[in-house]
């Protein structure tokens, strides 16, 4: 799974998980590696529902991102749909 692009995530899941993601998201966007915007690769395994190859591709427009998952949930599915491949 390699995407370039995103689609933010705007609707669905419980409170928890939104308020997970949000704290996904400001720890990634401070992380070093993410300043760098020389880095320009990143694997992720355990994709799960995209909470953070979302991140990822959020804050860094030039990044490749490959996930990978053995896809055995249904939000497996649910979340590779809100990311635009």
């Amino acid at each position: 799974y390699k995407s370039k692009k995103r689609k933010m995530f705007s609707e669905g899941g419980c409170h928890n998980e939104k308020k997970a993601s949000e704290n996904l998201k400001k720890l990634v966007k401070n992380h070093p590696f993410m300043k760098n915007k020389n880095n320009k690769n990143v694997m992720e395994i355990g994709f799960n529902t995209g909470h953070s190859a979302d991140t990822f591709l959020l804050n860094n427009d030039t990044i490749n991102l490959i996930s990978f998952d053995i896809g055995i949930h249904d939000y497996v599915k649910v979340g590779k749909k809100n990311i635009l491949i």
